[in-house]
């Protein structure tokens, strides 16, 4: 299949899980800067899109809301139990993303 307009042979992916951060550390950027620096770690690397399970529904996970609505990231599978689980992807050239991580060092 055809993924904004690269061939298959030339995917290259990073796959990302989900990230805890233990309640008495949540809320200081510490998840926000981990994500940041392994983002530029895949663009140092030369891959060319990212793409992450997250929980859409019931309650849409933290990463979810942060990857859609910050770095444009699209749902591109639901897991076929309907549990709410789903892929996203996203291009590590789209805009959202460079806007984004432009100026933002590890």
């Amino acid at each position: 299949r055809d993924l904004w307009g690269v061939s298959d042979e030339n995917l290259i992916v990073a796959y990302q899980s989900e990230m805890g951060i233990n309640l008495k550390f949540r809320g200081l950027g510490i998840a926000k800067r981990m994500f940041i620096k392994r983002h530029f770690e895949f663009l140092d690397k030369g891959l060319l899109f990212g793409v992450v399970r997250t929980r859409k529904f019931p309650n849409p996970s933290v990463t979810y809301n942060w990857f859609r609505r910050k770095l444009g990231y699209k749902t591109i599978a639901s897991y076929p139990s309907n549990d709410g689980r789903v892929i996203l992807a996203q291009s590590f050239d789209s805009q959202e993303f460079f806007n984004y991580f432009n100026n933002k060092p590890p």
